[in-house]
């Protein structure tokens, strides 16, 4: 399940409609319709009723955005924690092996982010 798949959905359950979501992802309405077609088919429940009017979410639907609207905001921060302690080991000399005071630092780094 892609981070920006989860994403996306939630911008459906924000704006009602895969066109207004299709807008306010910077995206096409096909894309947003191709996504969530994709995790529907993924987690084995459809989540959008689809009609003339546009669409309704499902209950499961509302089950996954109220877990997402958690959810969503801590997987963001430990993408970007990851990121950074990523960066931090780039910057550290590698010399081929492993010190303590390395791991020390790394920590120290992710933790000044926090």
């Amino acid at each position: 399940m892609k981070l920006g798949t989860l994403q996306l959905f939630a911008h459906v359950m924000e704006q009602g409609s895969f066109s207004k979501a299709a807008i306010a992802a910077f995206t096409t309405q096909s894309n947003i319709s191709k996504q969530i077609s994709s995790l529907e088919e993924e987690i084995g429940v459809r989540l959008f009723e689809r009609n003339n009017q546009g669409v309704a979410p499902t209950p499961a639907a509302v089950c996954l955005s109220m877990g997402l609207k958690e959810q969503l905001p801590m997987m963001k921060r430990l993408l970007e924690q990851t990121r950074k302690a990523a960066e931090a080991d780039q910057r550290q000399p590698h010399a081929g092996t492993h010190h303590k005071d390395n791991d020390k630092y790394q920590a120290e780094q992710v933790g000044n982010s926090i």
